[in-house]
């Protein structure tokens, strides 16, 4: 089910990179965070109304009394907000294929602070894919 999920949320950021590279022909790129944000802030919200009317069950499971899960939380807000930031600056000014490419580099970051970080393990399948994926950004922002 997550690979659906997976799936997913990749192909609504590839429409997200669209529409914000259109809608930031007349706007700052510092500006246009504070606009996803509230129309990010709207559909959580909506989600949100959702699950708790609709599935009151899934609430037990949320331990939000914990200071270092709200800690987590708010730093991972924090961090995205910044990396949004500098996303949305390099889209204004770079071709959105080339920047899409450097942003999904995260994905190989992730991999390594899973490691550095969580303690997870890759296998040499995966961390050849990794170097796959460093290797195809190269060429795909070469001139």
């Amino acid at each position: 089910m997550w690979v659906i999920f997976a799936f997913l949320s990749a192909i609504f950021a590839a429409f997200a990179t669209i529409f914000i590279k259109l809608g930031l022909k007349n706007v700052g790129s510092n500006f246009t965070p504070i606009i996803i944000s509230i129309g990010a802030m709207s559909i959580i919200a909506l989600v949100f109304i959702t699950v708790i009317n609709g599935f009151k069950r899934i609430v037990g499971y949320w331990n939000l009394t914990d200071k270092t899960t709200i800690l987590y939380m708010i730093l991972g807000g924090a961090v995205m907000m910044l990396s949004i930031i500098f996303y949305f600056t390099a889209l204004k000014y770079g071709q959105a294929n080339k920047v899409a490419v450097i942003d999904r580099l995260s994905l190989a970051f992730v991999a390594a602070l899973a490691v550095f970080i969580l303690g997870e393990r890759i296998s040499p399948l995966a961390g050849i894919g990794i170097v796959m994926m460093i290797g195809g950004a190269l060429l795909v922002t070469m001139k």
